[in-house]
């Protein structure tokens, strides 16, 4: 995402650090080489922030802005720059280019995006053409310390090279960022069961990442809004311990589907605000994608192995809860679908008939004196699930 204008206006007040640049001018042709520097300078960073060569703007912070600068480039311009480059495993560094008006003048801000594929150098001397460019050589590693960029006739450091191989490979991540990481690399997960009766998972790359699954007591076993679509209601509950070397770094709950059928990671809860409870709002649950439950959740459906269930239980299971790309999606959904969409009201509403039917089909899962049964814990349950369902369509007809 680009920078925001008042951001911005905050970065020209800063002096340069090793997130932003000022630049007086565009690149002139002859500099080309100079611009690809240092674009791969803010790429090569230790740091896991978006950094920004603001243009217009003089070492001093004075906005002289761009607006008659006969080498200004857009966007694509920089963009076929790159490609034109001999990029060393061919990943074009990710940017963009946008203009802002600050005292009246024209400000461009190149945005390179934070990524972990470094280091980023070229594989061939370039250009092959110089015309008055200096060269960059095959394997020359440019990187930022503090305000100051590698020189272009010199390269990064080894110990700067090596804090660059460490983000690569997420050595320089809090641990639990680490196991967000390779619960990403599904086909490096294995399911295991062992002679001790244990059973979970193994990241076969480095067998410190373990995760084990264990039974709760059976008094635990219940009812939830996201089984309700299922044939098979009640569930079974389950520990889900994610360990390295031993310790334990996190711990989610499991839930079993369709008379343990499936496996699922329990979902978030999130409240629509100005409905059910005052203080709380009305209720349903959620995964976030950026969260380590829905990544966790991710390699357990991926990773081929029966615990994991199918199309019969999943489906059901996604239609009863909401999935957010992001969590200003997840904040707007909950502070202002009831203003942008006033029928939610009258969606989720839950009539005696919609609790007789459901009560109808549990009497193979429970008994007549199972709480679940009760019709008022059946009626929040109906209303959670009809929330994520309507909150569901809405998502459908409004994403891109």
């Amino acid at each position: 995402m680009s920078i925001s204008r008042e951001e911005l206006m905050q970065l020209i007040q800063t002096p340069e650090d090793e997130m932003h640049d000022f630049k007086r001018e565009w690149y002139k042709s002859t500099k080309t080489s100079e611009l690809i520097k240092d674009i791969f300078s803010f790429v090569n960073t230790s740091h896991h922030d978006d950094c920004y060569l603001i243009i217009g703007v003089t070492d001093d912070q004075d906005c002289v802005g761009v607006l008659e600068d006969e080498n200004r480039k857009n966007q694509q311009m920089v963009i076929d720059t790159l490609r034109q480059c001999p990029i060393s495993g061919g990943v074009i560094p990710k940017i963009s280019v946008d203009t802002y008006t600050v005292d009246e003048k024209e400000i461009d801000v190149i945005t390179i995006y934070d990524t972990d594929e470094l280091p980023v150098f070229l594989s061939q001397d370039y250009p092959k053409n110089p015309k008055g460019n200096k060269i960059i050589h095959a394997g020359q590693i440019f990187t930022r310390n503090k305000d100051v960029n590698t020189g272009i006739v010199s390269t990064a450091s080894f110990g700067q090279t090596e804090v660059l191989w460490k983000k690569r490979m997420g050595l320089d991540l809090p641990i639990k960022q680490r196991y967000g990481r390779v619960l990403s690399e599904v086909q490096n997960w294995e399911y295991f069961e062992n002679r001790r009766n244990e059973c979970g998972y193994v990241y076969t790359v480095d067998p410190d990442f373990v995760i084990m699954l264990e039974d709760m007591d059976e008094d635990r076993d219940e009812l939830m809004a996201f089984s309700l679509n299922l044939f098979r209601k009640r569930i079974n509950t389950c520990h889900i311990d994610l360990m390295f070397r031993n310790v334990l770094v996190d711990s989610f709950n499991g839930v079993f589907l369709d008379s343990r059928n499936a496996l699922v990671v329990m979902p978030d809860m999130g409240f629509v605000e100005g409905m059910g409870e005052p203080l709380t709002g009305q209720s349903y649950y959620y995964y976030l994608k950026s969260n380590l439950n829905y990544k966790l959740q991710m390699m357990i459906q991926k990773v081929p192995h029966g615990i994991a269930g199918g199309c019969e239980q999943l489906r059901p299971f996604y239609e009863s809860v909401v999935l957010y790309n992001e969590e200003s999606e997840k904040e707007e959904i909950e502070h202002n679908i009831l203003a942008k969409e006033p029928s939610i009201e009258e969606e989720i509403d839950v009539s005696e008939d919609d609790i007789k039917k459901q009560i109808d089909a549990m009497w193979a899962d429970f008994s007549e004196e199972d709480d679940a049964l009760k019709p008022s814990n059946i009626e929040g349950m109906l209303r959670q699930l009809k929330t994520a369902q309507f909150i569901n369509q809405y998502l459908s007809s409004t994403r891109d």
